[in-house]
């Protein structure tokens, strides 16, 4: 059965269902979730999570009064805020799922929710939902505290109530959940109205803050909804920052149109639509992989809705902007009918919030002093520093460093990301430099293309051919990152005065940028001479993709050129005509003359401009 006629079939039922209940049809307008995440854009997405974002994310202070878990076992006051950031989170992510977003607090629950939570925190080990009473708890708490446990979501070691549902509840990456979702499902139930949370801390427990979430509240007229399935990630556009590539994949489907007694031979079909590939996954129930690869089962049981299919395609890798993934699910019956039939729909990942454009994670290094522009896109709400003293940053993402240590900078870190933050060391300069490289050497410091801190080096003498491959390699896996990897590859020392664990030079000579120096030798404390370097510059210029050679026009020669050896002509001219290594003074180039440690990180730091 083609969709578009199912689609029918199922309106046609609505219609029945409400004529039967003596409705007109302005009297049953009703939320569709298939047209609400088709229909919207993706700055309709923009809006509403600017209207859910959370304004006590940095509080340390939960309560208004702090809940006794021992004995005399006082429920205490959570803050009005910390609970509706809670809230905002649910009603988000039900957005986002195309469901209403309406859900409100019952504060009926508020003395249940709060007995669950301290009954958690008391006992103070991992979750349960059925809790035995602990002895000095009296029957009454216990009752109530159990009652809130074994209807509830249950969260414990989340510093509050928004990122317990946005990194716990939601992905459910952990390998038990991930065959049924269950926290997930219980939020997306279409016919949930309210919720209430309960939190409590337990400073000698293992976790520390355990939470509750109410969640069997069906209170909505299920005439108000229509839906023939309820998917995370959804359909249409999809805000990349709440989906990882390790988190399952959940479509909950409708029982009064789907069968859920004829499952044995569904199957999922995945086809990424990516700028960098295009991939296929065929996934079967036997596929049963809980951690990293392919994964597939059909859940039955009542989460909110009793039909849910789960699936996960196998090494994704990071998701980026603009990819697309085509879902299909074959096999799928409708009651009454013997004819299969398939769903299938298509989300398409984009960038929510602002990010901090950087291409490595590696920290960065500021003086005292020093300020610093985070290249950010979009438009940012919010920046944070992990501590103001070391390094604060403005509302403009410009970052000032106060004093010696190491800080984090955040943008928008609202889904706790940790791509989307700089690390930053600030240092009390001990170096000398000259005063012509000195700003250039502070950019690349900050554009974390160094693995060591050039602030405490003599950058003014002479650099060695060891120093020299490790910082081209440091700027290559700035720009690069899967170098990393190829270097734990990397063969056994040819060379007898390098070392098997220096894989920088053993990477470098592998790919072809620096060679040996002839009898089994690389000779690593020899010094690098200027003809030298600009021999390697160039290679490094054309291992990063930079023009052949042969294609820079004749320049006025340097007065030493004759100077130059053959070998190392080209390379000269070339390095000279794309500004990546000049001469000095006197129009000389000194071919023979050593190369600085101040000369190599700004000329590298030159090709990472170019090349980043």
């Amino acid at each position: 059965m083609k969709w578009n006629t199912l689609k029918t079939a199922i309106m046609l039922i609505i219609c029945l269902m409400v004529l039967s209940a003596g409705l007109t049809p302005v009297q049953a307008a009703v939320h569709d979730v298939q047209t609400a995440v088709q229909e919207r854009t993706k700055e309709d997405i923009r809006k509403a999570w600017r209207a859910y974002i959370p304004t006590a994310l940095k509080e340390t202070n939960l309560f208004v009064r702090q809940p006794d878990v021992n004995a005399p076992f006082r429920f205490g006051q959570v803050k009005k805020e910390v609970l509706e950031d809670g809230l905002k989170a649910v009603n988000f992510v039900r957005y986002l799922a195309g469901l209403p977003d309406d859900i409100r607090l019952d504060y009926d629950l508020t003395e249940q929710q709060q007995a669950g939570a301290i009954l958690l925190a008391h006992i103070g080990g991992d979750l349960n939902h059925e809790p035995t009473r602990p002895v000095s708890m009296p029957y009454d708490i216990y009752e109530l505290g159990y009652a809130a446990t074994s209807s509830s979501n249950l969260a414990a070691g989340y510093v509050n109530l928004y990122e317990a549902i946005m990194t716990g509840y939601m992905p459910e990456r952990e390998p038990s959940n991930v065959p049924i979702v269950g926290h997930r499902r219980w939020i997306l139930n279409p016919y949930m109205q309210t919720t209430m949370f309960g939190l409590a801390y337990n400073p000698d427990s293992y976790y520390g803050l355990y939470s509750t979430m109410y969640a069997f509240n069906a209170d909505r007229d299920p005439y108000d909804i229509h839906f023939e399935y309820v998917a995370w990630p959804s359909a249409g556009y999809f805000p990349l920052e709440v989906f990882d590539p390790l988190d399952p994949w959940s479509v909950s489907l409708n029982t009064a149109i789907y069968d859920n007694t004829r499952t044995d031979k569904i199957i999922v079909k995945v086809t990424s639509e990516r700028e960098r590939d295009t991939r296929f996954w065929r996934l079967e129930q036997t596929d049963n992989d809980l951690w990293f690869g392919n994964f597939m089962n059909v859940e039955t049981s009542f989460y909110g809705l009793d039909f849910a299919i789960i699936f996960r395609p196998g090494d994704i890798d990071q998701i980026q902007p603009g990819d697309r993934y085509h879902v299909q699910i074959d096999n799928l019956y409708m009651w009454n009918s013997d004819q299969p039939i398939s769903l299938s729909y298509t989300t398409e990942f984009f960038q929510l919030a602002s990010r901090i454009d950087l291409s490595t994670s590696r920290p960065h290094y500021m003086a005292i002093g020093d300020t610093y522009q985070l290249p950010v896109s979009g438009d940012p709400v919010s920046f944070t520093s992990s501590n103001p003293y070391v390094a604060s940053v403005d509302e403009n993402g410009l970052v000032t460093a106060h004093g010696f240590g190491y800080v984090r900078i955040d943008a928008d870190d609202y889904f706790y990301r940790d791509d989307n933050a700089v690390y930053i060391q600030v240092e009390s300069p001990l170096w000398t430099v000259s005063e012509w490289a000195e700003a250039e050497i502070k950019e690349a410091a900050i554009a974390g293309m160094m693995t060591k801190s050039p602030f405490y080096m003599n950058l003014t003498g002479p650099i060695s051919r060891r120093e020299f491959v490790n910082l081209v390699v440091d700027m290559l896996t700035a720009i690069q990152p899967e170098i990393w990897e190829e270097m734990e590859d990397v063969q056994p020392s040819p060379f007898a005065d390098v070392h098997n664990l220096e894989q920088a030079i053993l990477w470098a000579y592998e790919n072809g940028l620096i060679n040996g120096t002839g009898n089994g030798r690389f000779s690593p404390n020899d010094l690098i001479t200027r003809e030298q370097a600009a021999t390697l510059l160039m290679r490094i210029y054309r291992y990063l993709g930079g023009e052949e050679s042969g294609s820079v026009k004749a320049s006025e020669p340097f007065a030493d050129e004759s100077q130059i050896a053959a070998w190392a002509k080209e390379a000269v001219q070339e390095a000279k005509a794309y500004s990546i290594m000049n001469g000095v003074s006197g129009n000389r180039f000194d071919p023979r003359g050593t190369y600085s440690r101040e000369q190599t990180i700004v000329t590298l730091y030159r090709l990472y401009k170019q090349f980043r």
